[in-house]
């Protein structure tokens, strides 16, 4: 769902994995190291844009799982980082899940350029 909905938006890459300890952290950041954004030599890792699960709320055969990405641009230029929140809604399906809609939560940047 990420790599239909989110990275092709994204920077050319490569986009860096930000770990977390929830329970479909391992199995979501396994599927996305195949994209290509994910591969490929890290050549400034304090410009390399990340992204990761933030939080993971279940409720019943629903579930929201919060991704976060931004980037730090190490306090170089005007705009010095950036961070957006997008929420995505699954429902339990025959199978597995099924993915139902997505939701943005909130964008925040920083520097002397304010957006």
């Amino acid at each position: 769902m990420l790599a239909d909905s989110l990275l092709d938006r994204l920077t050319d890459g490569p986009i860096l994995w930000q770990e977390s300890s929830g329970s479909i952290d391992a199995p979501v950041a396994n599927a996305l190291r195949l994209h290509p954004k994910f591969r490929g030599p890290v050549r400034d890792p304090r410009h390399t844009m990340w992204m990761g699960i933030h939080h993971v709320a279940e409720e019943g055969d629903t579930t929201w799982v919060v991704v976060q990405f931004g980037q730090d641009y190490a306090r170089t230029g005007f705009l010095t980082l950036f961070i957006e929140e997008r929420a995505y809604l699954f429902t339990r399906a025959d199978a597995g899940w099924r993915f139902v809609r997505s939701r943005f939560l909130r964008h925040a940047d920083g520097g002397a350029v304010r957006g």
